[in-house]
């Protein structure tokens, strides 16, 4: 008999592959997040970062580096990894990899004993600590208040190898809230060092199992849940001036919440954009003619709901 197939691709009773683009497949955003200290990526843009996971780089000073996707990963199967690239840091220079999940989602891990696991790689020369912290929402969704629900103590990476990294066993409780999992890479003072991430797994069970490959399309439409783009563009005629003209756009998705909407490479004639009403399956946008005759709207749009 063929499994049940839930949301993320898991199977019923043990939620495998319950992360989202585990393995860095989607890359919506496609340009790399330039690393700001103490500063993850969707607090300073909605623009940058793979899809589902933030970089974060902290440190005395950081002086460079990127996070994003790597097509030539170093570890995992399929050649894509969350990559810190380029990174400087001085003091006790620390990276973060985060990924959260909503409460509609963290609710089948509700009191069940879960694992973790996804592969690392690292070319500073030497060993490098790892920690897995796993914590959960306070408020359903809303993660600028978590609890610690436990950590793997650190992980030692070795140099230019890749190597598993897993947490299992992990005692949930009520996680239903939402699940926030960080990694922690204790970098310490590097200079223009690689650190990569693929193959992130978190699942229902006492021990990580194989990390299960999906269609790139079946990725690409959860993550439309949360980040989104396209274009939109209306024609039309008009008789006189200020006569009100709307188009609806539906998303990819339905998002899990009403996203914001980011529009560039406007191009207006002959009309002004007046409005724009949002929802979470999608938008209508309306324009206003300034003259009568033929008017033309257009513009890119992002639609963004991160947690």
């Amino acid at each position: 008999m063929a499994q049940t197939k839930l949301r993320e691709g898991q199977t019923v009773g043990t939620a495998a592959n319950a992360i989202i683009n585990g393995d860095c497949s989607v890359n919506q955003r496609v340009t790399a997040y330039t690393l700001v200290k103490d500063a993850y990526c969707w607090d300073s843009s909605d623009l940058y970062g793979p899809d589902r996971f933030e970089g974060m780089a902290t440190g005395t000073l950081v002086s460079a580096g990127t996070f994003g996707q790597t097509t030539s990963a170093n570890c995992g199967v399929s050649g894509t990894a969350f990559k810190f690239a380029g990174v400087t840091l001085t003091g006790t220079g620390i990276l973060y990899l985060r990924y959260r999940m909503e409460a509609k989602d963290a609710k089948k891990f509700k009191n069940q004993t879960a694992s973790f696991k996804c592969k690392a790689y690292q070319d500073t020369g030497g060993a490098i600590d790892h920690t897995i912290y796993i914590r959960k929402a306070d408020v359903a969704n809303v993660f600028s208040a978590v609890t610690a629900i436990s950590n793997s103590g650190a992980v030692s990476i070795p140099n230019i190898t890749e190597t598993a990294l897993p947490y299992a066993a992990i005692a949930m409780g009520d996680c239903s809230n939402g699940i926030e999992i960080e990694i922690k890479i204790a970098a310490g003072a590097i200079t223009t060092k690689n650190f990569e991430i693929t193959e992130c797994k978190f699942e229902i069970g006492s021990t990580s199992t194989a990390f299960e490959y999906e269609d790139y399309s079946d990725t690409l439409s959860k993550c439309h849940a949360f980040f989104d783009k396209g274009y939109w563009i209306y024609n039309a005629v008009a008789t006189a001036s200020t006569q009100d003209f709307r188009q609806s756009v539906l998303f990819h998705s339905v998002m899990w919440g009403t996203p914001t909407i980011a529009k560039t490479s406007t191009d207006f004639q002959n009309c002004s954009d007046i409005q724009t009403v949002i929802s979470a399956d999608g938008f209508y946008n309306a324009v206003r003619s300034t003259a009568a005759g033929n008017l033309y709207g257009y513009f890119n749009f992002t639609a963004a709901k991160e947690l």
